[in-house]
């Protein structure tokens, strides 16, 4: 219930947007999934897959369910149910009871946008970007077909881009009645995710601990136990056949963790006999020119700035001598820096780790649960290394 459609409604399969464009309003969860099953077609048609391919099975049945909420729970429970995972409805209505104390005091007091904002400045002190913005009041309310901002001005309580409005009593009453219409933003979702589920660890992203960090005022506040963080595992996934070409260009897998210009520059230095490096080039015109400098200091001082621009124009010149000797090296091994390109954008889709981009379905519709079971194999969470799969 609390997701932002635009995060939700778009993956990427070999750097292709497939984007499910049905924006319903309200609840995502409560989504009709009927409009996603085009979509589903043109994932089959790009993994060139027949209907017995275990993913399209898995995604058919999966998005044949009548809402999102109900899709997902199918999907995840698919993969993941063996291991034990628990699937919470977070807008259930007795859940959300057990919150309404806190979604009472933060319509009437609400103390987290100064606890956080304290927290903030302690955690900026130690070099912390703000992850999370609070707001006066970090709730939302929710209809069938909107999920809107709850906004107070003088004594009334509003909900954005309507006409609805409530008076202070009028909106405890509807808390009372009907808590489920009340969300958290991602200020006090973290906090209502602990108190309906106790947990001793969250595990998550970079971004998503920082705005953790953020919140822990809010849970000694609240008395609510505030879990151990553990940064999640990270992992670059690598076919045989690319890892064959990067050997063979004469790299290792760390190599494409840098820029890819300062990478091709390496690859044309191993396979050119000539030095086209002119760093000691211009040392010697720097030399020349600074002994020209002190000559005409002794004769005339108006000359010395003279000197000094032709000196930038000579260096200039030979930076771009340098560039159109790349260059012409640049076309003699096309093929290979072309190869190079692919490689990185594989390995980093739009410069970005797999992980932000890359969809799993194509690993899933060749591999199947097993893609799944190795992984989580593979992965520890107190082990901090980024790993690197061949596949």
């Amino acid at each position: 219930e609390d997701h932002d459609f635009d995060e939700i409604n778009h993956i990427y399969l070999f750097n292709k947007k497939i984007e499910w464009k049905d924006k319903q309003g309200g609840a995502t969860g409560e989504y009709n999934t009927q409009s996603i099953l085009p979509l589903i077609d043109e994932i089959q048609s790009i993994l060139h897959l027949d209907d017995s391919n275990v993913l399209m099975e898995l995604l058919k049945n999966a998005y044949s369910q009548p809402t999102l909420t109900l899709a997902t729970r199918y999907l995840v429970n698919d993969i993941f149910g063996k291991y034990g995972l628990l699937i919470v409805d977070g807008n259930d209505k007795s859940l959300k009871q057990q919150y309404a104390d806190v979604i009472k005091d933060e319509l009437l007091n609400q103390h987290a946008v100064k606890l956080v904002n304290e927290q903030l400045q302690l955690l900026e002190a130690k070099g912390y970007k703000q992850q999370a913005f609070p707001r006066d009041i970090n709730l939302f309310y929710l209809t069938k077909n909107s999920r809107e901002r709850i906004i107070k001005e003088n004594s009334e309580f509003r909900i954005q881009n309507s006409d609805l409005k409530f008076s202070e009593s009028e909106i405890l009453i509807e808390l009372e009645n009907h808590p489920e219409r009340f969300s958290p933003n991602v200020i006090l979702r973290p906090l209502y995710q602990q108190k309906i589920l106790p947990s001793l660890a969250y595990i998550g992203g970079a971004g998503e601990l920082s705005y953790w960090l953020q919140l822990k005022p809010v849970f000694d506040f609240y008395k609510v136990n505030f879990p151990q963080l553990l940064l999640r595992n990270s992992a670059l996934l690598v076919n045989e056949k690319t890892s064959k070409k990067i050997n063979k260009m004469g790299f290792e897998m760390l190599d494409f963790f840098k820029d890819i210009e300062i990478l091709k520059k390496e690859f044309i230095a191993k396979n050119t006999s000539e030095n086209i490096d002119v760093s000691s080039h211009k040392n010697e015109i720097e030399n020349t020119f600074n002994k020209l400098k002190d000559l005409t200091k002794n004769i005339d001082a108006s000359l010395v700035n003279t000197v000094g621009a032709e000196l930038q124009k000579s260096l200039q010149s030979i930076d771009g001598i340098q560039k159109r000797l790349i260059k012409s090296l640049k076309l003699k091994n096309e093929t290979e820096l072309n190869q190079m390109d692919k490689i990185k954008s594989q390995l980093f889709p739009f410069n970005n780790l797999q992980e932000r981009v890359d969809n799993f379905s194509s690993y899933y519709a060749k591999y199947g649960q097993q893609f799944i079971d190795d992984l989580i194999a593979e992965f520890d969470v107190y082990n901090k290394q980024f790993l690197m799969i061949q596949d």
